[in-house]
Parts: structure tokens; sequence; C-alpha cells
């Protein structure tokens, strides 16, 4: 007998599956991609240039690379701790990682990195902020099912990701706000 937790996982990974077609198998393995370390850090260099140069806001990059960082060094020590295994309900489209489960990687760093980006970028037009939250949260969300969809990582996994690095994300605004407190005084 299943926990409630494992089972709910199982039985919302198989209703998923149920709904494969091959067209979708095509976006959420590119979706995925949204997710991997290579494109978040590519991205999070990018945008950290883009808001140098454009409204000269010098520590964005650094705090992109912090929030990028983070997320790649806290995730394989949770990993680690909770040792929970991956599904293995179907074949994948994709490389099944050799790793543990809890929690993705994948949504771990796409919320710290794309959450992050959409932090800035609302401080630096904050008439658009709204839009970027609504933006980063559509490709979170999506890269995170995708996960689910390519049936490498359970629902609860992709979850616990999205915690940690929201986490991230606000203990990365907590000391920003605190910074700039302390340099206003």
């Amino acid at each position: 007998m299943l926990n409630p937790i494992a089972e709910f996982d199982r039985t919302f990974s198989l209703w998923v599956h149920s709904r494969a077609q091959p067209w979708l198998d095509a976006w959420m393995s590119a979706l995925t991609r949204g997710g991997e370390p290579r494109t978040l850090l590519l991205f999070a260099l990018l945008c950290g240039a883009f808001l140098l140069i454009r409204q000269r806001r010098k520590r964005d990059p650094a705090l992109l690379l912090l929030a990028f960082s983070l997320s790649y060094l806290i995730n394989p020590q949770l990993k680690l701790f909770f040792q929970r295994a991956r599904p293995q309900l179907w074949d994948t489209l994709i490389v099944r990682p050799g790793d543990y489960s809890f929690p993705s990687g994948h949504a771990t760093s796409s919320m710290a990195v794309y959450g992050m980006v959409a932090l800035l970028l609302a401080q630096a037009w904050p008439r658009w902020r709204w839009y970027f939250w609504l933006s980063a949260a559509l490709l979170i969300s999506l890269i995170g099912f995708s996960r689910v969809y390519l049936g490498v990582h359970w629902l609860t996994d992709v979850l616990g990701g999205f915690m940690l690095g929201g986490a991230l994300v606000y203990a990365i605004a907590f000391l920003i706000r605190h910074s700039n407190k302390h340099n206003a005084k």
C-alpha cells in the first residue's frame, strides 16, 4: 500500500501520460530545456548584461548569478537527504537523470532564475511588473509540468522545487530590501 502522497503522485502522472500526443511530446521536450543549467545560465547572463547596460544596475548580474548558483548548490544536497526514487512508470522521451527525484532541479532553478529576472525587471520597469510576473509564472509552470509529462519527476517533486526556488528568490529579495534600507541611512 502506497502512502497517500505517493498514490496521488502516481495517479496524477498516469493521468498526464494518458493524454500524451506526439505533437505534445515535442513541445514538452523543448520546454524542459528551458530549465537546463546551460539555458538558465545563459539567460541569467544575458538579462544581467541587459540590466547593467540599459539601467546601469550594477548588482543585478551578481544577483542573478547568486540565484542560479544557490539553486545548483542546495538542490543536490536535498536530493541526497530525501533520496526519493524517480518515476519508472513508462519509457521517457529524454534520458532519465541518474540522481534522485526530490526536489526537481529544473523546477528549483527555473523558479530561482526566472523568478529573479522577473523581480529585477519589475523593479526596473514597475509599470510592466505584472507582465514580467505572469510571463515568468507561465514559463516556470510549463517547465515544471514538462518534467511530470516526460516521466522524470513526480508532481510533488516539482512543487517542492518551486517552493525551494521561491524561497531563494524571497531570500535574495529580502537581502536587496535590507541592503537598500541600510544604504539609505
